[in-house]
C-alpha cells in the first residue's frame, strides 16, 4: 500500500505516523478505568502489540522509501489512564461499575462511539498536525 501511494504521488512527501503506546504502563500505579478492567499485564500485552504494529509501519515505510515519524515520545504521558489522555477512552466507568456494567454500556454504545475508542481524541490529532506541520516543508 505505501509503495502505490508513493507510486500514485511520486512528487508529495509521502510522511507514515507511527502507532504509539494507547495505555500507561502496566507498572504505572493505580488501575486503568473503574475497578482496574484493564490489568497490569493487559496494558503490557496492549503496549507491546502496538509497539509491534508500530514496527511494521516503519519497516513498510522504509520499503516504500517513504518518511516515518515516530509519535511515541509526544503521546507519552498522554496515554488511555494517565491523567492527560490524548486518546478516546471507551466511556467513564465509575468505582461503582461491575464487569456486566461496563459489557451493557459498552454493548449500548452508538457505533459511531465505538469508532472512536482507542483512537486520538481533538487533542491528540492536533498534537499530530503538530508534528507533522514543524516536519513538513508546508508553504
Amino acid at each position: 500500500l505505501f509503495s502505490e501511494i508513493k507510486a500514485a504521488a511520486p512528487n508529495a512527501e509521502v510522511v507514515f505516523l507511527g502507532y504509539p503506546h494507547l495505555v500507561i504502563p502496566g507498572n504505572s500505579p493505580g488501575n486503568c478505568l473503574a475497578g482496574g478492567y484493564i490489568s497490569s499485564s493487559d496494558r503490557d500485552w496492549l503496549n507491546s502489540a502496538a509497539a509491534q504494529i508500530d514496527t511494521v509501519i516503519q519497516g513498510a515505510a522504509a520499503t516504500a522509501g517513504v518518511a516515518y515519524l515516530s509519535t511515541n515520545a509526544m503521546f507519552t504521558g498522554h496515554e488511555l489512564c494517565s491523567t492527560a489522555p490524548w486518546f478516546t477512552g471507551i466511556g467513564d466507568p465509575t468505582t461503582n461499575d461491575t464487569p456486566t456494567g461496563l459489557w451493557n454500556f459498552t454493548q449500548g454504545a452508538p457505533g459511531t462511539d465505538r469508532q472512536q475508542w482507542f483512537h486520538p481524541n481533538v487533542t491528540g490529532y492536533a498534537q499530530e498536525a503538530s508534528l507533522l506541520t514543524s516536519t513538513l516543508q508546508v508553504p
